[in-house]
């Protein structure tokens, strides 16, 4: 009896590490389920109103925009306009509308806000910035978490690229927008948020990198109106099974069924234990897709163009120098960044090139070192552009500020860039600008990442089995 408890455990942890495989794409299709629901009830909703009701909602909504633009730091202070909660809130569910992105497979409510729990489940408005009405002027703003283990929602926003479009279906508008600009930028760094006049812009934000969430990614689509007018479809289907993971969602569970009936009617036999390890393996390798990786081309030269801005207006003057800090190193097929000879006794690790400290360390020690760099000064439009650049780790520092701005942060820029499936050979950088003297601060981005607890989860089962597994064997 005392030789048929080592195999009940390894069973429990089997179970216990299958179930942990298994929670993201089932927990992720029972909220697809429940957000296509959520649209169908809006999409009736919308079927009761008539013109009239329409033109109320989006009078009450664009009244509120208005308001909004008047307001000096809205993102901060965005409480001295009231009627948010109620503007374009059709049944009183809080939701405003949705969005189609068909570049990455999302179909999801937006609603009012960005607290924890409009964001678990769905895409949220940034309060502050404007409604989804359209029009010169209005910069929308939408968030959503990456990295859920029980949603997808913007998990996969880094694929998207200049050029791609997503669709805000609201009442009886659909505004079609077409991503023109896409940036990295801290927490803090808010200005890429503000409106442009004369532009009408919708913001897509989520934390990147991913599993980190130190930083934002902010992929901005300008409004186009295609040539003929599209037709706002009534979805009544719910959210289909798609045909490659029903066979995973389906099968597995019986095979995990059959496994534990047969760990425990075998439990007699050494092989018990191995066999049930192979299987685990099999299903390690149905639910963790293979993908292909593209290695960058190393002979390639390449640009870095820096866009300096403030509240949607270019920032001129001021100069920029440039240094090749970091050269790309080859490992058996991985890739990383090791410092060059200048900067090789500046003591800097490139374990983080993403952290502001590493960028200020190895700025202060050109500086102090006189090492030259490749001037350059910015244009009339806030641009400046390096071109015929070599692949490795380039350092940013100004020198030499703008008039009536600070100096801009040191950072670092890799060239190429990972951009989506593949590299990104000319490379844009927004920087954070400051005006002379510091205006008031503005609030951080929410935070659309998610911790790592699932892996570790993980990790602590695996362990588990494999300390029932050595026990067994002592047995």
């Amino acid at each position: 009896m005392k030789k048929i408890w080592p195999t009940i455990c390894v069973t429990l942890c089997f179970l216990i590490g299958l179930s942990l495989l298994l929670y993201p794409s089932i927990s992720n299709w029972w909220n697809s389920l429940h957000a296509s629901s959520v649209i169908v009830d809006y999409e009736k909703a919308r079927e009761t109103l008539t013109e009239a009701d329409y033109k109320v909602l989006f009078d009450k909504a664009e009244a509120y925009n208005g308001k909004i633009k008047k307001i000096d730091f809205p993102l901060m202070y965005h409480d001295q306009v009231d009627g948010y909660e109620d503007a374009l809130n059709l049944d009183g569910s809080g939701v405003m509308g949705y969005i189609t992105i068909d570049k990455i497979h999302v179909k999801l409510p937006i609603l009012h806000g960005t607290s924890e729990g409009v964001l678990q489940k769905a895409i949220g408005h940034l309060e502050g910035t404007s409604l989804p009405t359209g029009g010169a002027g209005n910069h929308c703003v939408l968030s959503a978490h990456r990295g859920l283990p029980s949603a997808k929602l913007f998990t996969d926003l880094d694929q998207m690229k200049t050029g791609d479009r997503f669709t805000l279906t609201v009442l009886n508008r659909e505004l079609i927008y077409e991503v023109d600009q896409i940036l990295t930028v801290e927490p803090q760094e808010v200005e890429a948020l503000y409106p442009v006049q004369g532009e009408d812009y919708c913001t897509l934000v989520t934390c990147t990198p991913y599993g980190v969430n130190s930083h934002r990614l902010l992929v901005r689509g300008r409004r186009v109106f295609p040539e003929e007018p599209v037709e706002i479809p009534i979805t009544t289907d719910a959210a289909p099974l798609h045909r490659l993971s029903a066979a995973p969602l389906l099968g597995i569970p019986m095979i995990a069924v059959w496994a534990a009936y047969w760990c425990i009617k075998k439990c007699k036999e050494g092989s018990a234990v191995k066999k049930l390890l192979g299987i685990l393996v099999l299903i390690c390798a149905m639910t963790l897709p293979a993908q292909a990786q593209e290695l960058p081309d190393l002979n390639q030269t390449g640009s870095i163009s820096v866009t300096v801005r403030y509240n949607g207006n270019s920032v001129s003057g001021g100069e920029l120098t440039l240094y090749r800090v970091g050269e790309v190193r080859e490992d058996d097929g991985n890739y990383s960044f090791v410092l060059i000879k200048q900067f090789d006794a500046s003591g800097v690790m490139l374990e983080n090139v993403q952290s502001p400290d590493t960028a200020k360390k190895l700025s202060d020690f050109a500086l102090r070192q006189g090492i030259s760099g490749t001037n350059g000064k910015i244009g009339s439009d806030g641009t400046l552009k390096f071109g015929s650049l070599e692949p490795g780790l380039y350092l940013l520092a100004q020198r030499k500020a703008a008039a009536g701005y600070q100096k801009l942060n040191p950072f670092l820029v890799s060239l190429p860039m990972r951009d989506g499936e593949g590299y990104s050979y000319q490379v844009d950088a927004s920087p954070k600008v400051s005006p002379v003297p510091d205006q008031p601060g503005n609030p951080e981005q929410p935070k659309t990442g998610q911790s790592a607890w699932p892996i570790w989860t993980f990790v602590v089962s695996a362990a588990a089995l494999a300390v029932v597994i050595g026990y067994k064997k002592r047995v």
